[in-house]
């Protein structure tokens, strides 16, 4: 991506999981969340990027350096051996110069590793300098990696009126979300790893709502329309994107490293189910919680950042 520079390894990660994930709905045409697998030290594979509930053999690994090599690529590839799931495509993404020597490899039927249990995935190794958009990012991560520049991935302008969407979201997802809903996501602790149902059931439920609707759209299917709840949530968008991106991505990150369970006073909850990589997740259900309560603040109550 000419002009732009990722600064950090942490960045370049969650750029990748974007890729990923854009990846993978071409792959299997159905939207898939992807998120960093393990935390650095512990092993993982040489894998960095996977898909959250392991429903696609898709897999990423993220170098954020200048000079890549294909002698580091396999040192990768032959990690994965170890890998206790299947692997169909193996994608590595680097900030890296291109290697004449590394594209060379991709031509053709391009390079296939084989793993000691007979089964082959195929390399595929993707430059900054290869992507051509950004617009699959959410402009909230764009804004957060490249201040000031995240709009170098926009389109043409936009000659659609948001205005009457923007009323519709101001005045109704304040009663599927409320101030009170609000307070929770910037009081609960999320570093429990344990989330009440009973709190985190409107978001889910909005969630789900909003997913009817896209695939009633993606398939052309009308039937939402006639539903009031529905209808109402088609009519918030485009005013109210961000926001819903902001929401699928929390409530993705709670349900793609949880299960349910029974809490001291019989009410149900969620709660995470790596021990191992616990810290990592609680600290990314905080953030999405704070991304989520962020965007409502900005675009439906109108207030300032802090």
């Amino acid at each position: 991506m000419h002009g732009l520079k990722v600064k950090t390894w942490q960045e370049w990660e969650e750029l990748c999981c974007h890729f990923m994930q854009r990846i993978a709905q071409d792959y299997s045409r159905v939207p898939h969340r992807f998120t960093p697998y393990g935390d650095k030290g512990q092993r993982q594979h040489g894998i960095d990027v996977i898909q959250a509930q392991l429903r696609i053999p898709l897999v990423g690994q993220c170098k954020h350096m200048q000079n890549l090599t294909w002698r580091e690529v396999l040192k990768e590839l032959e990690k994965t051996d170890s890998a206790p799931f299947p692997i169909a495509h193996y994608y590595v993404f680097t900030t890296s110069d291109r290697k004449a020597t590394i594209q060379d490899l991709s031509q053709g039927e391009g390079y296939h590793h084989k793993r000691p249990d007979g089964t082959t995935f195929k390399v595929h190794v993707i430059f900054w300098d290869d992507v051509k958009s950004l617009d699959f990012v959410p402009e909230e991560v764009r804004r957060r990696i490249f201040p000031g520049a995240f709009q170098i991935s926009r389109g043409p302008e936009q000659t659609v009126d948001i205005r009457p969407s923007l009323e519709v979201m101001k005045s109704y997802i304040p009663t599927r979300i409320t101030a009170q809903d609000l307070k929770w996501l910037d009081s609960w602790d999320f570093g429990s790893g344990i989330v009440h149902e009973k709190d985190f059931a409107p978001f889910d439920s909005l969630w789900r709502e909003y997913r009817d609707v896209l695939t009633g759209i993606e398939h052309n299917n009308n039937a939402w329309m006639f539903q009031d709840n529905l209808r109402k949530i088609g009519d918030c968008m485009p005013a109210a994107d961000n926001f819903f991106r902001a929401l699928h991505e929390f409530r993705q990150a709670i349900h793609g490293f949880s299960a349910g369970l029974t809490l001291p006073d019989e009410s149900n909850g969620l709660s995470i189910t790596d021990i191992a990589g616990w810290p990592k997740i609680a600290r990314q259900w905080k953030a999405e919680a704070e991304c989520v309560a962020a965007v409502y603040r900005r675009d439906i109550l109108g207030l300032a950042a802090e």
